[in-house]
């Protein structure tokens, strides 16, 4: 069995790779920011006895988007935190292929549901807007991440599960060909 993903093994999507590697700048990028306004605050808490309150509203905008396109990482990657407990304990190959399906469906259903949510998250934020206290910079910098992330995750978890059917057709397929 191949044990590339199948990012690696389709070249059709070859460009979204380019996007990935762009998200990666991303997450560098505001890993980066984030340490960088933490020590500038630090520096001025401890050692210049001030405060800047400006630089948490940075460091709020930073933190949402590096959290969302780890997640999005994670998507790609299929690395997300998961409980494998079924897997550990159930030793019979068709109970685990159930499994998966219903994870895999699940999967699918709460991605959707995220979207949904998120999508009228930024509507009611477009309708209504806020603003950070001191700089008065809008909400809806962070509010994307989350439209930003739902989208990207339902990408990629769309394309595992085109992944995981296909494969389990071509499973299929193959054992029938061997009982004939």
């Amino acid at each position: 069995m191949n044990n590339q993903n199948i990012f690696e093994r389709n070249k059709k999507l070859a460009p979204l790779r380019k996007f990935v590697q762009i998200n990666n700048i991303l997450m560098a990028l505001m890993g980066f920011i984030l340490f960088s306004v933490m020590t500038v605050i630090v520096f001025l808490r401890y050692f210049l006895h001030t405060e800047l309150s400006a630089a948490l509203e940075y460091l709020y905008f930073a933190l949402v988007w590096l959290f969302f396109l780890g997640a999005c990482n994670a998507s790609y990657e299929k690395s997300h935190l998961r409980a494998d407990t079924l897997e550990v304990l159930v030793k019979n190959e068709k109970a685990l292929l159930v499994v998966e399906w219903i994870k895999q469906i699940l999967q699918i259903f709460l991605h959707i549901i995220f979207l949904y949510f998120s999508i009228r998250f930024i509507v009611s934020a477009v309708h209504l807007p806020k603003y950070t206290d001191v700089l008065r910079l809008p909400l809806l910098i962070g509010y994307s991440a989350v439209l930003y992330g739902a989208i990207t995750m339902l990408i990629y978890t769309a394309i595992h599960f085109y992944d995981f059917v296909s494969t389990q057709l071509k499973n299929k397929k193959n054992r029938t060909e061997e009982g004939h």
